[in-house]
Order: C-alpha cells, then structure tokens, then sequence
C-alpha cells in the first residue's frame, strides 16, 4: 500500500517516518480497533457511567416510588411521636339538635376545671334520620363503643335505647358504682337534668344521661397506667358537669 506525505503529497517510497522531498515527519496513523475494543472503553468509564446509563435508566420509577414510600413511613412515625395526644374523647349524641360548638364548649368547661385534662377531642353526633350525614354518624358511633380512647357519652333520652342493646355492665359503670344518683331507664344511665351548664349550651331540647366507659383490661388482666388515668380523668369530669 502507498503512503504519501501528509504534508507535500508525495510519495514516501517506503519512508514513512520523514519525506525525503520536503523532510517532515509523518504522523503515525491510529491502529484500527480490536474487536471488543469499544465494550472495553465503556466499561472502563466506572460508576458514573453505570449509574446513569444502565441503573437510572432502567431503575428510575421504581427508585422514586421507593423514595416516596420511605418519605411516607417517616412523615407517619413522626406524626405519631410528636402528636400531643387526647386524655379521652367523648360523644354528645341525641335525635334532637346537637352540633359541635356545644361539644367544644362542654370540652373547654372540662379543660378548665379538672386538673390534668388538656386536651380533649369530641363528636357530635345529629342523629335525626337516615342522611348520609346521620349514616356516618352510626358508623362513628359503632367505632366509638369498641375504641377505649372514646370514655364518656353524653345521650339524649331518644337514644337510650342504643346502649339498652349492649352488654353495659361489662362496657360502662354504673351509677351506683361511681357513688352518682341514677334514676334513668338504665343502672349506667347518670342523669343530667336540672344541669344550668347545658340550659346555657341548649341541650335542654330533651332529658340528657351520661355513660363513662370503664378501662380496659389487657390479655393477662392488666390495666395500662394511661388506661386508669383516662377512666379516672372521664369520672371527674362528669362529677364536675353534675356540680357545674
């Protein structure tokens, strides 16, 4: 094969590190590539080049809903751990008109007058008739008989017979248990007539009765110390709405 100078053009005849013509070196050409050559080349670019060309590409959606998935969990555990919790929940409830602005009154007469009691969350629960508001109503109100934060119930005489379904000896005390006058269509039933605080909040538009909840046991018979403390919280508070 010929060469020829790659600066005069002419031929080489053999010479290929200086023209004879015009005595300038030549520049060696550039071995052709072994086959493999190239695969040899990429992977020699290391782990900046897998991780876009071959993890990123490939892995991409599946990484992001990892992420997303982790970032979920902890958002959730830290929700828990910083959440100030409730002493209890209670549920005013009745047929007749109750809303949660008389809860939230009731809720802050308690905050104010039993010591230890800071924060309280409620339901009020209008249960007239067969809405789409009084159906979730009746589910809250199943959750709220098998939850143990729900502890004190506030019912109108018209659904008394609500709790006259239920095993209430073992679910609520009664009122000769808890040294209260009774007097209702049920020993658990604490009434709240003649009560000033609720003329003052309307919920006058029938006779109204307390329920509180007794504590829990654990498996082994056991009693939690916030068990007793949210079961002790929910009996002062309902002597204090008695006294109010």
């Amino acid at each position: 094969m010929m060469m020829y100078c790659q600066h005069c053009g002419r031929a080489l005849a053999g010479q290929t590190d200086y023209c004879p013509h015009c005595r300038k070196p030549q520049d060696k050409p550039a071995p052709e590539p072994a086959e493999g050559a190239e695969k040899r080349t990429m992977s020699g670019q290391g782990f900046k080049y897998w991780l876009k060309n071959v993890f990123w590409y490939h892995y991409r959606l599946r990484t992001f809903a990892i992420l997303f998935a982790v970032f979920v969990i902890a958002l959730t555990v830290y929700s828990t751990a910083t959440a100030e919790k409730n002493d209890f929940i209670f549920i005013l409830m009745s047929e007749k008109p109750v809303a949660e602005e008389q809860a939230a009154e009731l809720a802050e007469f308690w905050i104010e007058s039993i010591d230890g009691v800071t924060k309280l969350s409620y339901h009020a629960l209008y249960l007239h008739d067969s809405s789409e508001y009084a159906m979730n109503g009746w589910q809250l109100l199943q959750i709220a008989l098998i939850s143990d934060e729900h502890s004190v119930f506030i019912v109108g005489e018209s659904l008394t017979w609500v709790f006259g379904e239920n095993n209430n000896n073992i679910l609520f005390y009664t009122a000769e248990e808890l040294g209260l006058p009774s007097g209702g269509p049920l020993p658990e039933l604490i009434p709240l007539q003649g009560i000033s605080m609720l003329d003052d909040l309307y919920l006058n538009w029938e006779p109204m009765y307390a329920l509180v909840k007794r504590p829990y046991y654990n498996r082994d018979g056991s009693l939690k110390p916030e068990t007793i403390e949210r079961s002790e919280l929910s009996i002062d508070c309902l002597r204090a709405l008695l006294n109010a």
